[in-house]
């Protein structure tokens, strides 16, 4: 039986993500799908953060969502499949299947929705589509020329190749799923992404996922709200409503939105302020933790992080997590989104240790005094537009910053067969190499029963009389030591180097 429910929902256009291994072209086939340069934007032609374009092909509407491919945005990835109704896996055809092209996979099996594999770059020389789909067989994906479901289409983003014919198979996947909307209800959806206007506020990438959203609609995303002054396209053309499947930006939040949590909107300033009172009620008066430690160590280096947007910033905590520093921790100083200010400067300076901390920013500017102030606190400070070199950054600093742990490498030992001179400052003392090597300044320890009771330098080795560099093991010879305390017969000197301990483990 039909409901009148039932009788309200009309279809809906497909959001489609785009997945895929670093490089291997996804942002180049949205170009192509769209007939712009958006990669070309991209820093280091990577893309940093989710993006959410509209394009009509057949007279229908498709909404893309571009994932970027670099491990460190494997929640965004996630994130992107969850939203989507179809998933388009591009794999290249000269690389074949690679670590995040699984991690994408993994994805999309996760979010249970239908996809599409687009095999990239068929344009190049070497190009090999048939060890791709053994490849792909190897992890247990059939494609349909070899008897399974999977559909797989050559294409060429470079050249605009079978660019067509692959929005034909989203749009065949798409309406196998029968996907509707209520355009009688409130708009509603899902946070893709927020951002800090330095003229404009908070700001956040909402993907319309029913209903409709019009602008003077109040609009809530956890506890984060606002009333819709601004409401732009993925042009940033001001409109007048969205409705399911759109992506839009809405400008003048009072906080900033968490990525990935879902939002409603109101015409009721009543039920509005109901709503939101709940949402405040139900959070409660916990404050939000405005530091945490990264791993466990005896040393905290304290590092504040700002971006552009939010999920930049989760990427760049979450690589922190796989860096470990031998006796020592990241301690993260909440940063937010933004530029880089003399207030994010003073607050890592005002923990203990601040000359040994780390400013980081991505996509963001550094404030003229903040830079000043930094120089100042002598606190590593650096911005960057591309997240793999921010990654890097952090790790190098990281080494540089963590205190030395100095280690003994022993390399030669000597028992004593007879004390010669011992006056207070200077032994001369004779004895047999049993291992390895001592050389004239080599710094020792004195083990008395394999304990270790002083320490000194070798002033001077001789052997048959004669004045040596170094002995080595059988020999017999002579030592004068640098030394203030007592040697016997039967003792042992263990000549040894200190070396510095590596900082970072992985």
């Amino acid at each position: 039986m039909t409901t009148a429910t039932e009788h309200k929902k009309t279809p809906r256009p497909p959001v489609a993500v785009v997945m895929g291994h670093i490089d291997h072209g996804k942002t180049a086939l949205l170009d192509a799908i769209r007939k712009t340069n958006v990669a070309g934007e991209e820093a280091g032609g990577i893309t940093q953060h989710i993006g959410a374009y509209e394009i009509t092909h057949n007279s229908q509407r498709i909404t893309f969502i571009d994932t970027p491919g670099h491990e460190a945005f494997g929640k965004m990835r996630m994130r992107g499949a969850r939203v989507a109704d179809v998933a388009i896996l591009v794999i290249a055809a000269d690389e074949g299947v690679k670590p995040q092209t699984l991690e994408a996979l993994d994805a999309i099996r996760k979010a249970d929705i239908p996809f599409l594999i687009a095999l990239n770059k068929i344009d190049k020389p070497q190009a090999n589509a048939e060890q791709v789909k053994k490849e792909l067989s190897g992890h247990n994906i059939y494609i349909e020329e070899w008897g399974g479901k999977i559909p797989l289409i050559a294409v060429s983003a470079k050249e605009s190749r079978n660019i067509g014919e692959l929005l034909n198979l989203v749009l065949l996947l798409a309406e196998l799923e029968e996907l509707k909307t209520d355009l009688n209800a409130p708009g509603s959806g899902v946070v893709i992404e927020t951002h800090v206007d330095p003229r404009r506020g908070n700001s956040a990438t909402l993907l319309v996922t029913n209903g409709v959203l019009r602008q003077s609609d109040f609009v809530l995303a956890g506890d984060a709200s606002t009333k819709i002054k601004i409401l732009e396209n993925d042009r940033s053309e001001k409109i007048q409503k969205a409705d399911a499947s759109m992506p839009v930006r809405v400008v003048g939040f009072d906080a900033l939105p968490l990525v990935g949590s879902e939002f409603t909107s109101f015409s009721d300033k009543r039920a509005f302020e109901a709503s939101r009172k709940a949402v405040k009620e139900a959070v409660g008066e916990q404050p939000m933790a405005a530091e945490k430690d990264i791993a466990t160590g005896d040393y905290k280096i304290p590092i504040l992080i700002k971006s552009d947007v939010a999920g930049s910033k989760e990427a760049l905590e979450d690589e922190l997590r796989k860096v470990s520093l031998e006796n020592a921790a990241f301690k993260v100083i909440e940063g937010g989104i933004g530029d880089i200010g003399e207030a994010d400067i003073k607050a890592i300076a005002s923990e203990k240790g601040s000359a040994k901390a780390i400013v980081v920013g991505f996509r963001v500017k550094i404030a003229p005094q903040a830079q000043l102030l930094g120089e100042r606190f002598e606190i590593k400070m650096k911005s960057f537009d591309v997240i793999y070199e921010a990654i890097e950054w952090i790790k190098n600093t990281a080494i540089s910053l963590v205190p030395r742990r100095m280690i003994k490498e022993e390399h030669g030992i000597l028992e004593v067969l007879k004390v010669f001179k011992q006056e207070k400052g200077e032994i001369v003392v004779g004895g047999k190499v049993l291992s390895g090597q001592l050389t004239q300044q080599d710094r020792f320890d004195v083990l008395k029963r394999g304990k270790r009771i002083g320490g000194g330098v070798i002033k001077n080795i001789e052997q048959d009389k004669r004045k040596v560099e170094k002995v080595t093991e059988g020999s017999l010879c002579g030592l004068s030591l640098a030394y203030l305390k007592q040697i016997e017969k039967g003792d042992r000197i263990s000549a040894f180097v200190e070396k510095e301990a590596v900082g970072v483990l992985a």
